[in-house]
Protein backbone atom coordinates (compact mmCIF):
# COMPACT_ATOMS: atom_id res chain seq x y z
CA UNK A 1 0.00 0.00 0.00
CA UNK A 2 3.08 2.42 0.15
CA UNK A 3 2.76 3.64 -3.40
CA UNK A 4 4.49 6.67 -2.87
CA UNK A 5 7.64 5.18 -0.71
CA UNK A 6 7.83 2.85 -3.96
CA UNK A 7 7.75 5.29 -6.60
CA UNK A 8 10.19 7.77 -4.83
CA UNK A 9 12.78 5.16 -4.56
CA UNK A 10 12.50 4.17 -8.54
CA UNK A 11 14.69 7.62 -9.92
CA UNK A 12 11.99 8.78 -11.73
CA UNK A 13 12.65 6.38 -14.29
CA UNK A 14 9.62 5.32 -15.93
CA UNK A 15 9.81 1.35 -16.27
CA UNK A 16 11.41 1.03 -12.91
CA UNK A 17 8.33 2.90 -11.36
CA UNK A 18 5.95 1.00 -13.28
CA UNK A 19 7.41 -2.37 -11.92
CA UNK A 20 8.00 -0.97 -8.20
CA UNK A 21 4.34 0.02 -8.39
CA UNK A 22 3.25 -3.05 -9.89
CA UNK A 23 4.85 -5.07 -7.71
CA UNK A 24 2.14 -6.34 -5.32
CA UNK A 25 -0.01 -6.97 -8.36
CA UNK A 26 2.80 -9.66 -9.48
CA UNK A 27 2.74 -13.35 -8.45
CA UNK A 28 5.92 -15.87 -9.55
CA UNK A 29 9.16 -15.47 -9.70
CA UNK A 30 9.57 -16.06 -13.41
CA UNK A 31 9.45 -12.58 -14.42
CA UNK A 32 11.93 -12.60 -17.13
CA UNK A 33 9.77 -14.55 -19.38
CA UNK A 34 6.69 -11.50 -19.05
CA UNK A 35 8.26 -8.18 -18.41
CA UNK A 36 11.06 -6.38 -20.27
CA UNK A 37 14.64 -5.96 -17.95
CA UNK A 38 14.07 -2.84 -16.04
CA UNK A 39 10.11 -4.19 -15.40
CA UNK A 40 11.56 -7.17 -13.53
CA UNK A 41 14.76 -4.40 -11.55
CA UNK A 42 11.35 -2.41 -10.45
CA UNK A 43 9.46 -5.83 -8.91
CA UNK A 44 12.15 -7.05 -7.45
CA UNK A 45 12.79 -3.51 -5.81
CA UNK A 46 9.51 -3.64 -4.62
CA UNK A 47 10.15 -6.93 -2.60
CA UNK A 48 13.46 -5.88 -1.52
CA UNK A 49 11.51 -2.72 -0.15
CA UNK A 50 8.71 -4.50 1.23
CA UNK A 51 11.15 -7.00 2.86
CA UNK A 52 13.03 -4.91 4.42
CA UNK A 53 10.62 -2.88 5.85
CA UNK A 54 8.07 -5.71 6.59
CA UNK A 55 11.28 -6.70 9.24
CA UNK A 56 12.23 -3.73 10.60
CA UNK A 57 11.95 -2.89 13.91
CA UNK A 58 10.13 0.23 14.04
CA UNK A 59 7.62 -1.31 11.36
CA UNK A 60 7.06 -3.86 13.51
CA UNK A 61 6.37 -1.82 16.81
CA UNK A 62 4.13 0.51 14.36
CA UNK A 63 1.65 -2.61 13.64
CA UNK A 64 1.63 -3.94 17.03
CA UNK A 65 0.53 -0.90 18.64
CA UNK A 66 -2.55 -0.55 16.08
CA UNK A 67 -3.11 -4.50 16.20
CA UNK A 68 -5.43 -4.44 19.48
CA UNK A 69 -7.28 -2.65 17.35
CA UNK A 70 -7.30 -2.85 13.64
CA UNK A 71 -6.10 -6.34 13.28
CA UNK A 72 -5.42 -7.18 10.13
CA UNK A 73 -5.46 -4.11 8.74
CA UNK A 74 -2.33 -2.53 10.62
CA UNK A 75 -0.13 -2.92 8.20
CA UNK A 76 -2.13 -0.80 5.90
CA UNK A 77 -2.56 1.47 8.58
CA UNK A 78 1.04 1.68 8.75
CA UNK A 79 1.91 2.28 5.18
CA UNK A 80 -0.41 4.60 4.41
CA UNK A 81 0.79 6.97 7.55
CA UNK A 82 4.03 6.08 6.46
CA UNK A 83 3.23 7.73 2.63
CA UNK A 84 1.11 10.52 3.93
CA UNK A 85 4.77 11.66 6.29
CA UNK A 86 6.42 11.32 3.31
CA UNK A 87 4.42 13.44 0.80
CA UNK A 88 4.43 16.47 3.73
CA UNK A 89 8.42 15.75 4.64
CA UNK A 90 9.12 15.17 1.07
CA UNK A 91 12.74 15.60 -0.40
CA UNK A 92 14.67 14.91 2.69
CA UNK A 93 12.74 11.82 3.44
CA UNK A 94 13.45 10.65 -0.15
CA UNK A 95 16.87 11.11 0.07
CA UNK A 96 17.62 9.04 3.50
CA UNK A 97 15.31 6.71 1.95
CA UNK A 98 17.40 6.23 -1.31
CA UNK A 99 20.52 6.38 1.10
CA UNK A 100 19.44 3.78 3.63
CA UNK A 101 18.66 1.48 0.23
CA UNK A 102 21.62 1.85 -1.32
CA UNK A 103 23.29 0.58 2.23
CA UNK A 104 20.74 -2.60 2.69
CA UNK A 105 19.52 -3.50 -0.34
CA UNK A 106 21.79 -4.88 -2.98
CA UNK A 107 19.50 -4.89 -5.87
CA UNK A 108 18.67 -1.39 -5.32
CA UNK A 109 22.70 -0.59 -5.64
CA UNK A 110 22.97 -2.50 -9.02
CA UNK A 111 20.09 -0.66 -10.21
CA UNK A 112 20.74 3.21 -9.46
CA UNK A 113 23.90 5.10 -9.36
CA UNK A 114 24.45 7.13 -5.99
CA UNK A 115 23.15 10.63 -6.91
CA UNK A 116 23.24 12.81 -3.87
Amino acid sequence: MNFLAHLSLSDNEPKLMLGNFMGDFVKGRNLASKFEPLIVSGIELHRAIDHFTDTHKVVQQSKKRLDGKYGHYSGVIVDVFFDHFLSVNGVTIIRNLCQLCRESLPCYSRQRPHTS
